[in-house]
């Protein structure tokens, strides 16, 4: 049993053999108390014996142990006297030290900041634009939030350096302040002891003449007089001259003499900036936890920004357990005296539900107080809260207002929020240019998103000329900031020579950090490097791997390929069940191709049928060999009923769509159709001449040939690829609108080049006697080249026998033309035809020259 002096009465202590009078003196604490007074003592006395300050000298290691589980037993004895037994009460407010409202506060010497508590700001996220419906996926879409807006804190942060782990009685308690080395300790540890007592326990001021008449502008005389007659404020005054070196030498030591005076008597702006000056080491030994005892001190005292340093701290857990509620107090003690960084991070905290229940209207009266008085951070969030509506009325000029107040300031997501709202039309009138010229200014300052947009403008001449160097250039630098659409698309540009020389190793490296982002079509890619063995040595298990990853985000170009993969066994055991299985996904997200060759495996099984269905799929979307191939079903009464002019009709839009076979089949079942039969078939013929189907999108470079139903056999000891198997197709992303038809009227098949820039651009296989169009030619200046021959070798991708290259003499140029005709802008495209026959040297109207074969093959 143990009697507690005060009360008289006795405690069963239990495992806390002490007395209230013993567990007050190890606080350092005299009664009566408050229940907040005590919790701040509490905290500062485990501040005060962190076992990470003693790192290296066992003895104070020991010690520091020892007086932590004192302080743990002493706050529990405390914590647990009820409120009939011990003389707890609100405090009286005895000290009536003057602070200053925060506007008005002395401001640190040039170049200094309040001493900031916190490494890095919270990352919490300001409301998110609306969609902007665009091509480019760096655009906000709909549920997604913006990145974190925190980039600066006009209290900058204390750098954090050790983690150490105090277990005392079970109790684990996490604490991040700096290691320090024993052999660095000096009198700051004395100086820290001796500071440990709260603020609560402040010694009284010294008399002195009256404060009031002491302000900055007072002369260096009457605030030195006043020191040392032991006036706070004139005491913290005359500090910050020293500090700063006005009117008098600079010397840090000495200034901080000053400030520690007007600390002891409870000046809460004197102790704001000693916790300062410990925190970086000004005019005496930097010790952070000395520092945090101070700001703890000044923040009791109402200093605004010592609140606000001390509710960072509780929020993200620096030196203290993580504590929202601890922190919003302080916070919130610091944002109601006006501190507009306060209010900006109670603006955060209601927006997040962080620490409190998610109130987004509360979010913005916060932002809105903050953004009033000229806080950047909030007037960006209030602008986009008032753009969606989040917690307030939507309101786009309201938005647009902020958004410009924030833009005064030079804000790059304001400005990169502003060009999207231009290209949307939203708030403003709808101005492609003007979007462009606020990427720009945001993009210069190296706002990501904002390169990123530039990079998508100047590849689709949206808002600016095309300009393919441009966009590379933009791309780049976006990249190199690690967003991964940029990556992506920079590795594109490298392999398909879009404004940068072709360099398959680079692109393999770009390919790479945007896929191991998670970027599905960078997967894709990187697998169709690792299939080619273009940058990397070829490995078709490795391509495996990487179409599976983006296969499994649903990218129905990955998934044709892995159903490729298992179809012919390239890089994993052959399957055709996983094959069909992964065909299916690819089809039932209407990717043509996928639904062609669905449709072919399924008249292989003997399901006709189901081949029908997914041939009518893949014609309805554009697909040549799906709408070939629905015709001869069609024709053939293979899975549906036989349908002459249905046929017919589907055999017409195939001849549109380019398909090979296509006009001589249309042609042959004219011959056999009656009267009525023809009658229909020429109307229908003249409605699908009237709106011919839009091609399919062309798949990635290197899709494998397609599988049409029927193949038509020129040489039967020859092996052939079908005519338009893509070789080589290095134009697909740009998405060109020039066609190339070509007629091969020469014995042997061809294999035609086009190349661009001196680098082949794209190469296709056209079979004796047939043509082919390539569909998907952009704007530039090509050169054609073809080789003709017999019995094409699969592995060596060339003829075997009867090789002959010729060059055309000329060269084709594609260019996109808009005109204005009668009051309607139309846009025109080059839509060109080659026949290869043969002919004298330089005869015909595109004559062409016989090369030397390595000159072809060069390419």
């Amino acid at each position: 049993m143990a009697r507690d002096t005060l009360s008289g009465k006795c405690f069963d202590s239990g495992n806390l053999p002490m007395t209230t009078t013993e567990a007050l003196r190890i606080l350092d604490l005299t009664a009566p108390i408050s229940r907040e007074a005590l919790s701040h003592a509490h905290q500062e006395a485990l501040i005060v014996w962190c076992v990470g300050r003693f790192e290296g000298n066992d003895e104070l290691i020991a010690k520091a142990n020892e007086k932590t589980a004192d302080i743990y037993a002493a706050h529990a004895w405390l914590k647990s006297i009820p409120e009939t037994e011990f003389p707890y009460r609100a405090q009286t407010g005895e000290h009536t030290h003057e602070q200053a409202p925060p506007s008005n506060m002395p401001q640190p010497r040039a170049g200094s900041q309040p001493p900031p508590m916190v490494q890095q700001p919270r990352a919490m996220t300001p409301p998110p634009l609306q969609p902007y419906q665009s091509s480019s996926s760096s655009i906000p879409q709909a549920g997604d939030m913006a990145a974190p807006l925190r980039a600066k804190k006009k209290v900058a942060p204390l750098t954090i350096a050790a983690c150490v782990v105090v277990a005392v009685g079970g109790v684990g308690l996490a604490l991040l302040f700096s290691t320090m080395k024993s052999s660095s300790k000096t009198s700051a540890d004395a100086d820290l002891a001796a500071s440990a007592a709260p603020a609560t326990q402040a010694k009284p001021a010294a008399a002195a003449a009256p404060a009031g008449a002491l302000t900055e502008k007072s002369t260096l005389a009457e605030i030195r007089t006043q020191a040392e007659a032991g006036n706070a404020v004139a005491q913290r005054l005359l500090a910050l001259r020293y500090f700063a070196g006005e009117g008098v030498p600079k010397d840090a030591a000495e200034a901080v003499k000053w400030c520690r005076l007007a600390a002891d008597q409870g000046d809460g702006m004197a102790q704001h900036e000693l916790a300062r000056a410990y925190h970086v080491g000004d005019g005496l030994a930097k010790d952070d936890v000395a520092a945090l005892v101070w700001t703890r001190k000044a923040a009791a005292q109402g200093n605004a920004g010592a609140q606000f340093d001390l509710g960072e701290v509780y929020l993200q857990g620096v030196g203290v357990p993580k504590d929202f509620v601890e922190g919003l107090k302080w916070m919130r003690m610091s944002a109601e005296q006006g501190l507009k960084e306060a209010e900006y991070e109670m603006g955060m905290c209601y927006f997040s539900g962080e620490g409190v229940t998610q109130d987004l209207a509360e979010a913005a009266r916060w932002h809105r107080k903050a953004a009033e008085k000229g806080e950047v951070l909030s007037q960006l969030c209030l602008a986009r809260q008032l753009r969606s509506g989040q917690g307030v009325t939507q309101d786009y000029a309201e938005a647009v207002k902020w958004y410009q107040k924030a833009i005064e300031q030079n804000n790059a997501t304001a400005q990169y929020d502003m060009g999207i709202l231009c290209a949307m039309g939203t708030g403003v009138p709808k101005d492609p240019s003007e979007a462009i010229g606020w990427f720009k200014k945001a993009a210069r300052q190296g706002h990501a998103e904002a390169q990123e947009e530039l990079g998508r403008a100047y590849a689709l001449g949206e808002g600016v000329a095309e300009d393919a160097e441009e966009s590379f250039l933009w791309y780049r630098k976006a990249a190199e900031q690690g967003l991964a659409e940029s990556q992506y698309q920079v590795g594109r540009a490298y392999i398909d020579d879009a404004g940068v020389e072709l360099n398959a190793v680079e692109a393999v490296k770009w390919f790479r950090q945007a896929a191991s982002q998670g970027h599905a079509s960078a997967q894709l890619h990187l697998g169709l490097c690792y299939a080619r063995g273009e940058g990397v040595t070829r490995d078709d298990a490795e391509a495996v791997k990487w179409y599976r990853l983006a296969a499994d985000q649903g990218l129905a170009h990955a998934q044709y390929f892995l159903g490729h993969a298992y179809a012919g066994g390239e890089g994993i055991q052959k399957s055709m069940a996983h094959a069909r299985e992964w065909l299916l996904k690819a089809a039932e997200q209407d990717e043509p191709q996928a639904q062609n060759d669905l449709g072919y495996y399924y008249l292989t099984e003997q399901e006709p049928t189901q081949a029908v269905r997914w041939y009518r799929r893949a014609a309805e979307n554009g697909n040549s060999y799906g709408t070939y191939n629905l015709g001869l079903s069609l024709a053939k009464g293979q899975g549906v009923a036989a349908d002459k002019v249905e046929a017919f009709a589907w055999w017409s839009f195939a001849t549109l769509l380019g398909h090979e076979a296509a006009p001589k089949d249309l042609k042959d079942l004219y011959a056999t159709m009656s009267g009525s039969e023809i009658n229909e078939a020429e109307r229908r013929r003249a409605t699908t001449a009237a709106t011919p189907p839009a091609p399919a999108t062309a798949p990635p470079a290197s899709m494998p040939p397609p599988k049409p139903a029927e193949v038509q056999e020129h040489l039967p000891t020859d092996q052939r690829l079908n005519s338009g198997a893509v070789i080589v197709d290095k134009l697909q992303a740009l998405e060109g609108k020039g066609t190339l038809s070509v007629v091969n009227n020469l014995a042997g098949d061809v294999c035609v080049k086009m190349v661009r820039s001196k680098q082949l651009a794209a190469s296709f296989y056209v079979r004796a006697g047939e043509k082919f169009t390539f569909d998907h030619v952009p704007d530039g200046v090509y050169e054609i080249l073809y080789c003709s021959g017999f019995n094409w070798d699969l592995s060596r991708l060339d003829f075997q026998r009867d090789r002959r290259a010729s060059r055309f003499d000329n060269s084709l140029t594609y260019k996109i033309e808009t005109r204005t005709e009668g009051g309607s802008t139309m846009r025109y495209v080059d839509d060109m035809t080659i026949t290869l026959k043969s002919a004298a040297p330089g005869t015909g109207n595109a004559p062409a020259t016989e090369i030397p074969l390595d000159e072809f093959d060069k390419f």
